[in-house]
């Protein structure tokens, strides 16, 4: 291979003697086959005449044979030129025989051969494969004498390799830097670049490498390789691969197809290349290219220079690695090689903008201590103001005594502030004085924001100092305000006698000072208040005269009546006092009246205070808190005050209760008594309204202006860049959204406020909506794959569907199909319809450029018919009406839509319930919804609806609700779940995804598939007969013809009631309530059985699986119960593998999958799913090797159709499984051992070792290699450690505590009896070692890991291989397990086993495999005998069990015996003996029934 990629001229000159050493006839009938390969271009062997591939034949050296096309084309000597196929390319490679034996001399001659035929292709001027394609169409004069010699008539054909090629062809399209040098450049060029000579050309080229100039580059390279025809090499590469350190210009790709091709032509890298590229990736980062060059380089032991390893460490940084970019400097620190300061001020900005204060002080520090002294002042001026805008104390210190101190750096005004509330935050007393005294010597007037930072910082070390401010601060001409002594409050809130040292410490400052504020003293009023002590604070109220002269104010009774809940006329004497000082009342003062008359069991006189204290309040001008209003809302219900409609509010301002509310607390509480305690829930709810409104109002007002201001300036722009095009969008986007005010519109409803809202931001709207508007793709995607499986189903109606997107405003979902589908060719007709012209516009301009057929109608979707749009529905079938069988006199032809889509658009239409139901008559029978949506629910909304599609992450937070309900309400968007609830109970549920936009805070939003209720599943015939059938062994219903086929049976039951099944029940509860039936009836395959996910035998297993393989033979199964075609047998799910085994080799009738964990079963439906829809590589990457990088695509796109909506969910969630760089095995409760057995071997260093036992070729090898490893593995402290313990037992290997006592009753009943242990706990760790000693060292001995035991090596490596791997993972099972009613008779059942089985009809089953349950029954309690008594009423006389047990004779052999059943024991591990490949169980056992009990 070597020989084959080396260029032509060097191996003719290589290889010229050994030429001339063979016949003259030899030579010259070479060279008359290189006669006509002058004049066209070479073929293959098999377009040679035969008289020339006899001579060849004849001639070649015994070692050689015939040329393998395949691998000739893959290494590019063969390439289609057209479609004559002829071959344009080098040589005819001729392979040495791998079997030949080859002395000197036939390596000589093949050697030889191998330069005639190079030498046959170089008359064709052979150069690297990509050149001749460049220059075809090339016509450069003369051109042939300034190559190698005398240019023969077909220089046209030659080849450039792709990379040089790109370079010489795109260079007139790259503009020319401005400098002297390059100008010169081309004026030289332009005269006449024949003058330049090749020297001249190449230091050209090496003063452009150095500058990185894209362009300059590219025009030498034109020069040399066009024109001049040099033949390209390692200076030519490496030039290309410093033009990408061009930022404007450069491209990793690039730098990689560069490398690529280097490679191909035989080109190898040397380290000034390694270095260029190196130097490229710090510009244009590329980690994985990286760590393949870098690794390379280290192979070929380099060294790296130190720019070198700058650029390496500013990859790092470009890429976010901080991490490892910190490490490697550390690194070369160490090796002594000096950092450039730039490259330390890069690192602290780097780590700044992340938030790693203490690393970017830790370098900032040690370039101090170095006596480094030309430090840039922007790396200090940006630590300062990074760390004091994070409150990071330390970072913060620093710059500021090295710097601010000494005069070096004067901060703004905006950075002294950040620093002195960081002093306050951790109480720097020192700092925060140095900040009022930098300030201070400004000449600037300290602002209230000053005395409260600094009053934050004295609190609490120096309480005294932060109550003399509050005075320094009013005579100062800064009143304080509630705000100053927030720091105050919080600290007095942390005991009950701290307001009692503080009122002692403001006795003894008001000696010092003139006067006091009245907020210091009420701050201590509030803290008195707040550890109910409401005394001692009407104390401190009447003591207030003596601390402040000017006495009380407005806030001060604000404070006290906060306080007097349950105390009216404390709350009336205060009221009183407020009168006779004349201070004015405010909206709080009147709020909390009105809260103390509501207080406790108030009669109707306090009520009455209420009102008239509300009435004075409204004639201010002033409305209560919504707390307050609804608190005295509820008072008036239970009362029956008509008084109660004076809180409804007036709609322009927005205060009030709305009337909505109003009537739904008259319609439910109206003259009914509530329970105590109304008043302090009120009061709770008005203190959160106040701090929501708090928190809200301020920063909202303060970004509307920012963005104003800026839009505007963007709106200047006359020439705008990408960026500003970006701000300009948003900016409008933002004004259209929260700025601009709603059109009151001209009496056309709802489509003047759309065309309000959307107008001005119609050409936008795309551009804005890309990261707001998640999930569209997704819903997409799932559409789009349920629509291929319906049309490989022949589901549709017609021949091709019709598509109706319903608020399909800009047509971006009819374009964003066309990645999942061929739009223009898969529909017949597609009709977008929207209610705003605007929008409408738009997508008509969409349409146009793609050249599509769409129907854009600005119509309402609520009248909206097909049958008006007759003209655009050529070939497809209508649907008569009126009759359910014959079209009558009274049908009528409607058109329906196979595939409805809603985007966003359900929660903007106000009459969404119309809406719906215009979707239900426009859906075809077997038709489709996707909608995708916003929506805010709580789990308690849901609770009971098994209708819904699993409820996995559909709960928000209370807090998520009220604030993205109140956001979106701005827009007019409506997040009430209504919406969604009226979807679910219109259609049946196919698929449902809640999820977050978690790139702009949480935004909740769902994306729902659906069909009709009824008549869902054409393919069943005979709906009566799928529900008798659900009543034995398969419980399962099809809706197929819905409620009016399936009401009718429902007083007339022919199976008696116990024997029906849950899913069977469930589907007559919801078709009674008229509900849709639960979503696994709609699935397209049905082998999932209803459950109810939501209980807690459910929920206990916390969205996980235990077992992500499974633990049992199936060889051994397969073997002892010879399972046939005719057999219906039950089993336990585990991980899935078994189950798949026996549908491989025995193929039965009806098997039963049961687990109590749905998450198993999850995983049991992507197998199934996988077998399904994808091909065998896809199935092996994904379950042979445990990793797919593409494992969501392929769940959205292909898995989704063959899985119930909860596994959907499931693996959505948990799609990093496959896709990330961890194996599928290392997660769930098995995956904790193969993490532990990894760690373990790293741990011990026996990483290799283990590798060496894995990949044994035979078992002796295996033996030696184990006995060298048993010490540690099987060491006392390990097991000591970790074996013998609970938690590894029961959470990694599964053993729960009943299992566990059969393995310690097996040891103490062993002739060496244990009797030696002295404790229990001693006795059971001796047992559970021998167990395990027992378990492994047989199947190191008796078991080849590499070939046959599966189980182990996945344990101990993490993936199976292509040698041993388990049977349904083979290329034969795929083709088998692929076939459309391969898994027809699967049945798969999320429930307890007992509860399954009681439900069978009576003798159906043949097999029942239970594994190892029965070993995790109690002794004590007669669970065991309740299943063995269920089994035995549903297996057929002869029936079998087939058990493992840890134990050699298990308690319970003797209760199957008491329950009709013979026992036999197949199989006993005895210490030395292997009875399977897993040797895990002590014993297995067949139970046979042997009569009926």
């Amino acid at each position: 291979m070597p020989l084959l990629r080396r260029g032509a001229d060097v191996l003719w000159e290589a290889l010229c003697p050994a030429f001339y050493s063979y016949p003259p006839s030899t030579i010259r009938v070479l060279q008359q086959l290189t006669k006509p390969l002058s004049r066209r271009r070479l073929c293959t062997t098999r377009r040679l005449n035969d008289s020339k591939i006899r001579f060849i034949r004849k001639n070649a050296p015994p070692g050689l044979h015939k040329p393998r096309k395949d691998f000739e084309k893959a290494n590019g000597f063969f390439t289609s030129d057209d479609s004559t196929s002829i071959i344009k390319s080098g040589p005819v490679a001729y392979f040495p025989d791998p079997d030949g034996a080859k002395t000197n001399q036939s390596r000589s001659k093949e050697a030889t051969w191998h330069s005639l035929w190079r030498k046959v292709s170089d008359k064709h001027i052979q150069r690297p494969r990509s050149l001749r394609q460049s220059t075809e169409n090339s016509k450069i004069p003369e051109l042939d004498e300034r190559l190698t010699g005398p240019s023969p008539d077909y220089l046209g054909d030659r080849q450039i390799p792709k990379e040089i090629r790109k370079a010489t062809d795109d260079v007139a399209t790259i503009p020319y830097h401005s400098t002297s040098r390059t100008a010169g450049f081309k004026a030289r060029r332009g005269q006449d670049s024949t003058e330049l000579s090749d020297d001249q050309l190449y230091e050209e080229l090496r003063r452009a490498s150095s500058a990185g100039d894209y362009p300059r580059i590219h025009t030498v390279l034109e020069i040399m390789i066009k024109e001049r025809g040099v033949k390209p090499d390692r200076r030519h590469y490496q030039a290309l691969l410093l033009a990408n350190t061009s930022a404007q210009h450069g491209s990793p790709v690039e730098v990689a197809g560069i490398v690529e091709e280097m490679e191909e032509e035989g080109i190898g890298l040397d380290s000034a290349a390694y270095h260029a590229i190196i130097k490229v990736l710090a510009v244009h980062p590329d980690y994985l290219l990286r760590r393949r060059i870098l690794e390379e380089f280290r192979q070929r032991w380099f060294a790296l220079s130190n720019d070198g390893w700058h650029d390496v460490i500013v990859g790092l940084l470009r890429d976010k690695q901080l991490d490892l970019a910190v490490e490697t400097l550390q690194s070369v620190q160490q090796e002594g090689i000096r950092i450039q300061p730039w490259l330390y001020d890069m690192l602290i900005f780097g780590l700044c903008d992340v938030g790693e204060y203490d690393e970017a002080l830790a370098i900032l520090r040690f370039r101090v201590d170095n006596g480094e002294q030309l430090i840039s002042g922007n790396v200090w001026h940006y630590l300062l103001d990074r760390a004091s805008g994070a409150f990071h104390l330390a970072g913060t210190v620093f710059v500021w005594r090295k710097r601010v101190e000494t005069s070096y750096l004067n901060p703004c005004s905006g950075i002294c502030l950040n620093v002195l509330d960081t002093a306050a935050r951790h109480e720097d007393l020192r700092l925060a004085t140095d900040v009022i005294r930098v300030v201070g010597k400004r000449d600037q007037r300290l602002h209230l924001y000053h005395y409260e930072a600094l009053i934050e910082a004295y609190v609490p070390a120096e309480l005294d100092t932060a109550f003399g401010l509050l005075a320094l601060m009013a005579s100062y001409g800064t009143p304080p305000a509630a705000s100053s002594t927030r720091p105050i409050f919080l600290y007095l809130c942390q005991s009950s006698h701290l307001p009692d040292q503080a009122l002692s410490i403001l006795l003894g400052v008001a000696k010092h000072m003139p006067s006091m504020p009245a907020e210091a003293v009420n701050v201590i009023i509030e803290g008195y208040i707040y550890h109910d002590r409401f005394d001692q604070a009407l104390d401190t109220y009447k003591s207030l005269h003596t601390l402040c002269p000017s006495g009380p104010v407005t806030s001060t009774f604000n404070t006290l009546f906060r306080g007097c809940r349950g105390r009216k006329d404390s709350a009336m004497f205060l009221a009183s006092e407020m009168v006779a000082m004349k201070i004015a009342p405010d909206a709080l003062t009147y709020d909390r009246l009105v809260l103390v008359c509501l207080e406790g069991q108030c009669g109707n006189e306090d009520v009455g205070d209420a009102w008239r204290y509300f009435e004075e309040m409204r004639g201010a001008g002033w409305w209560p808190r919504r707390g307050t209003a609804m608190a005295l809302a509820r008072r008036c219900c239970v009362n029956g005050d008509e008084r109660i409609w004076q809180l409804q509010g007036d709609e322009d301002g927005g205060k009030g209760l709305g009337r909505s509310v109003i009537q739904r607390m008259v319609d439910e509480n109206w003259m009914k008594e509530v329970s105590g305690g109304g008043g302090r829930h009120a009061a709770e709810i008005v203190m959160e309204d106040e701090k929501a409104w708090r928190s809200y109002i301020g920063p909202f007002l303060l970004l509307g202006l920012v963005l104003w201001i800026v839009y505007a300036l963007l709106l200047s722009q006359k020439h705008p860049g990408p960026i500003f095009n970006h701000l300009r969008n948003f900016c409008t986007f933002f004004y259209s959204a929260f700025l601009k005010p709603h059109a009151k519109g001209d009496g056309s409803g709802q489509q003047a406020a759309l065309e309000s809202f959307y107008k001005v931001q119609a050409d936008v709207y795309d551009a804005t909506r890309k990261r707001l508007l998640c999930g569209r793709e997704d819903m997409l995607a799932l559409a789009a794959a349920q629509l291929n499986f319906q049309a490989q189903q022949g589901l549709f109606r017609h021949s091709k569907p019709v598509w109706l997107d319903i608020g399909g405003g800009t047509g971006y979902n009819i374009e964003a199909m066309s990645a999942f589908l061929h739009v223009p060719t898969f529909f017949s007709a597609i009709f977008l319809v929207d209610l705003s012209p605007s929008l409408c516009e738009v997508a008509r301009k969409r349409f146009k450029r793609l050249g599509w057929d769409v129907n854009v109608l600005c119509e309402d979707a609520r009248t909206f018919r097909l049958e008006d749009h007759l003209d655009k529905l050529d070939g497809v079938k209508p649907t008569v009406t009126g009759s359910p069988e014959y079209a009558t006199a009274g049908a009528r032809l409607v058109y329906k839509a196979d595939v409805i889509t809603m985007s966003y658009s359900l929660s903007m239409i106000p009459d969404y319930y119309n809406v719906v139901d215009s979707m239900v008559r426009l859906l075809a029978p077997t038709g489709l919804i996707g909608a995708v949506d916003f929506y805010v629910q709580s789990i308690v909304e849901t609770a009971g609806r098994n209708y819904v599609g699993g409820s996995f992450n559909r709960h928000v937070n209370w807090l998520s609700r009220v604030f993205w309900r109140a956001w979106f309400d701005c827009d007019r968007v409506g997040l009430e779940g209504a919406r969604r609830d009226y979807l679910e109970y219109r259609f049946g549920t196919k698929k449902i995804l809640d999820q977050r936009n978690y790139l702009l805070g949480g935004i909740p939003f769902y994306i729902f598939l659906g069909c009709h209720c009824q008549g869902m599943s054409p393919r069943s015939q005979d709906l009566l007969e799928t529900i008798d059938a659900s009543c034995t062994e398969s419980p399962q219903i099809t809706p197929a013809k819905g409620h009016d086929f399936l009401l009718p049976l429902l007083p007339q039951p022919v199976i008696p009631v116990e024997t029906r099944s849950k899913a069977y029940e469930s589907a007559i509860i919801n078709l009674s309530s008229n509900l849709p039936l639960p979503s696994t009836f709609y699935q397209n395959q049905q082998a999932r059985i209803y459950y109810d996910e939501q209980l807690k035998k459910h929920t206990q297993f916390n969205h996980d699986y235990l077992y992500s393989f499974t633990w049992e033979d199936p060889r051994v199964d397969q073997r002892l119960l010879q399972i046939s075609e005719s057999d219906t047998v039950l089993c336990l799910t585990s991980g899935g593998d078994n189950l798949l085994e026996y549908l491989v080799t025995a193929s039965p009738r009806r098997i039963h999958a049961v687990d109590l964990n749905p998450n198993q079963n999850h995983l049991l439906e992507l197998k199934v799913a996988a077998f399904q829809a994808l091909p065998y590589a896809d199935v092996w990457r994904m379950f042979g090797e445990g990793h797919h990088p593409d494992f969501r695509k392929l769940l959205i796109e292909k898995l989704s159709p063959q899985m119930s909506s909860q596994a959907f969910q499931f693996w959505v969630k948990h799609i990093g499984r496959f896709s990330s760089s961890t194996s599928f095995y290392d997660y769930g409760g098995s995956g904790h051992v193969i993490k532990l057995v990894r760690s373990l071997s790293w741990l011990f260093g026996l990483r290799q070792q283990v590798q060496s036992l894995c990949s044994s070729k035979t078992r002796n090898e295996q033996r030696e290699i184990w006995f060298k490893i048993r010490p540690m593995v099987l060491s006392r402290t390990l097991h000591w450690a970790l074996v013998g313990t609970e938690w590894f037992l029961w959470k990694a290997a599964g053993v729960p505590p009943p299992q566990r006592q059969l393995i310690i009753r097996d040891a103490m009943d062993m002739p060496q009896a244990l009797a030696k242990q002295e404790r229990v706990s001693d006795a059971t760790g001796e047992a559970m070692w021998d167990y395990i000693v027992n378990t492994l060292d047989p199947v190191a001995e008796n078991t080849l890991l590499s070939e046959t035991n599966y189980h182990y090596l996945l344990a101990l490596t993490g993936r199976y291989t292509r040698r041993c791997h388990p049977l349904y993972l083979g290329a034969k099972a795929h083709a088998k397990l692929s076939q459309p009613q391969a898994f027809s008779g699967l049945r798969i059942h999320t429930d307890e086993l007992n509860e399954i089985i009681q439900r069978f009809k009576p003798a159906t089953l043949t097999i029942a495999i239970i594994m190892d349950s029965m070993d995790w029954f109690d002794p004590s309690t007669n669970a065991a005998s309740t299943q063995i008594c269920a089994l035995n009423r549903a297996l057929k006389l002869k029936g079998r069990v087939l058990l493992r047990s840890a134990g050699l004779k298990p308690w319970y052999v003797a209760v199957f015996e008491e329950h009709g059943f013979s026992t036999k024991r197949v199989a006993a591990r005895l210490p030395g003996m292997c009875v399977d490949r897993v040797n895990m169980y002590a014993s297995t056992w067949i139970m046979t029934k042997t009569e009926k009990v």
